[in-house]
């Protein structure tokens, strides 16, 4: 509130400091309003309230469209997106909308913690029945002690880092329980300074349980 109490009291402040403290607020307000949102994500995906289904489709388009963003987003940050995927991958029981979550907070976390010069590959792959998604990237890694519990609620590797970079401490928690949702797995591999790997296996038909 300091910010908004030094507009708001003191007419005197030049044009420049001004914007200077506008600049702050807003990006503490973006980052409470994501932060409200991943909680409000999280908790619907803990009680099933979501009300969604998954059905068989064409991922295709999706995977195209989140290539084409990615690809954009690392070009501004001077770092290099790369996109594997067959020409045609078959179709898999999902949901757009939780599919296209749990890849952009994977690639939003590999862009934010990959520097200017790296690489971040978004490999997909038909596999035994099932679809994989890879997310790799160059990045500063995690040490080995945290890998288990990043995907805990508000886990912080280096919070400092975290705040600093405006992440909510929930995207993973997120990506675990759609994969969850999909009875499907996730596997981390990483090394600081040389980068992380997330791999998610999502079967292509959802189990069908007896009545």
């Amino acid at each position: 509130m300091g910010y908004t109490e030094t507009l708001w009291n003191n007419n005197t402040i030049d044009p420049v400091h001004s914007r200077e403290f506008l600049g702050i607020i807003k990006k503490h307000a973006q980052r409470l309003d994501n932060l409200i949102k991943d909680v409000l994500e999280l908790s619907k995906l803990e009680s099933h309230d979501l009300n969604i289904e998954l059905n068989s489709i064409d991922i295709n388009p999706c995977m195209n469209n989140i290539s084409s963003n990615y690809k954009e987003h690392c070009s501004g940050k001077s770092q290099l997106f790369e996109f594997n995927v067959p020409n045609a991958l078959p179709k898999i029981e999902t949901n757009e909308y939780l599919l296209t979550q749990l890849l952009n907070n994977l690639l939003d976390n590999a862009i934010k913690y990959t520097p200017k010069g790296g690489k971040i590959v978004l490999k997909i792959a038909p596999i035994n029945k099932s679809i994989q998604f890879e997310i790799s990237d160059t990045g500063i890694g995690i040490p080995q002690e945290h890998i288990p519990r990043i995907f805990e609620r508000f886990y912080r590797v280096d919070p400092a880092r975290s705040r600093e970079m405006g992440g909510t401490g929930l995207g993973l928690s997120i990506v675990k329980h759609i994969v969850s949702l999909h009875h499907g797995f996730i596997k981390v591999e990483s090394a600081v300074d040389v980068g992380s790997k997330f791999i998610i296996t999502l079967p292509q038909q959802q189990p069908k349980y007896a009545a």
